[in-house]
């Protein structure tokens, strides 16, 4: 463990009687922040959490008058490759008072100083963490498009205003109107997504992950064993959304045969409550029958269309989806942006797993990894 400095500013071992303060910081920076019981479930009713007692939740970095002026969380989370568990640490939150943002390379360091860790996830890097974690030599996920993402727009007016006001253009909500309406009449050439249909496959919705995920996670990791896979037992996948059902913010929709489970998206609200947008993203799909995937996934995405509609959602989303994947979501002729960054980092100390995630095929890197979908 490395030891904690006596000098002010001083970086420390974060603890749940930090919850103000770390909200308050991250307030400031635009961070959007989890309910107490929320946050605290992030470590609590962690499955992976609960089996390493001394696993440090993060750090913080304090300044002269004893108030905190940075964050970086620290969340454990099992990943499997072949027949072995690995053991990933997931960068969470970061952030850093400009007055004291000369410090920030220590305060990631201790993130990334951890021993017994197999591998180092940061999946929501900004501008400055992304240069920050180069340094410490991690490097891009090679394999998806993380810089960039895929939409539709289902509310033209309220979608164009709210990205107007963004740029801070004056008039926003006006201005909207037009903007929007011709957005309107240019997405009224495209394929009518919500009209595609089920070609007789049964999608239902899913309030809770019941015994069939169980049974599916095991034939997924089975099936595909020489991919890195992020642990997707019933468990864990209980812990990954438990804040965004209880909040009725997250969709799960799946595809049966009988009781076995064929196939199974989460799709999540992820609002920017600053500008208020409503937006939507793919968490997570997955399907391990290769001959009937890419159907169902446009099925889904249709699905998802439709309940995006009926809750109001200005735009339903998806970002860093394997090659395989984004084919089938550039089918469904979606409009696209770039995002500030490359978001998805990774490190290793392991030489095994250094020559393995090397390779892209090694890969399913989806918004499901590190603290995306949190």
């Amino acid at each position: 463990m490395v030891a904690e400095s006596k000098q002010f500013p001083r970086i420390r071992h974060a603890a749940f009687e930090d919850y103000s303060q770390i909200a308050a910081l991250g307030s400031r920076y635009g961070l959007h922040s989890k309910k107490f019981d929320s946050w605290k479930d992030l470590w609590l009713t962690n499955p992976v959490y609960r089996q390493l007692p001394d696993w440090p939740m993060g750090w913080v970095l304090e300044n002269e008058d004893r108030q905190i002026s940075g964050f970086i969380g620290n969340i454990p989370q099992s990943y499997s490759l072949g027949d072995r568990t690995v053991l990933a640490a997931v960068s969470h939150a970061l952030v850093v008072d400009l007055p004291y943002r000369s410090h920030s390379l220590s305060l990631i360091s201790r993130f990334y100083a951890q021993k017994n860790v197999d591998l180092f996830l940061s999946t929501t890097a900004n501008a400055q963490a992304s240069k920050a974690y180069a340094v410490f030599g991690a490097r891009r996920v090679p394999l998806g498009t993380w810089n960039s993402s895929s939409f539709w727009v289902l509310d033209h007016c309220r979608f164009a205003a709210t990205a107007l006001a963004m740029k801070n253009v004056v008039f926003a909500k006006p201005l909207g109107y037009l903007v929007g309406a011709g957005l309107y009449l240019k997405d009224a050439f495209r394929e009518p997504l919500s009209n595609r249909g089920t070609a007789g496959m049964e999608i239902a919705e899913c309030s809770c992950f019941d015994q069939r995920f169980e049974i599916f996670w095991e034939e997924l990791r089975l099936g595909r064993s020489s991919v890195l896979l992020a642990a997707r037992s019933r468990e864990a996948l209980q812990w990954h959304f438990k804040a965004a059902l209880a909040d009725n913010q997250a969709w799960i929709l799946t595809v049966s045969d009988g009781y076995r489970l064929r196939a199974y998206s989460v799709f999540f609200r992820q609002d920017s409550v600053r500008f208020g947008l409503k937006r939507v993203r793919l968490a997570d799909f997955q399907c391990p029958d290769e001959n009937h995937g890419d159907e169902l996934l446009k099925q889904m995405i249709s699905y998802a269309v439709t309940l995006c509609r009926r809750e109001r959602v200005h735009m339903l989303e998806t970002i860093g989806l394997p090659v395989e994947k984004q084919r089938v979501i550039d089918s469904l002729r979606p409009h696209r942006r770039e995002l500030p960054c490359w978001l998805y980092f990774y490190k290793t100390n392991d030489k095994y797993l250094s020559k393995a995630l090397a390779r892209p095929e090694v890969w399913d890197a989806s918004y499901f990894d590190g603290d995306s979908s949190l």
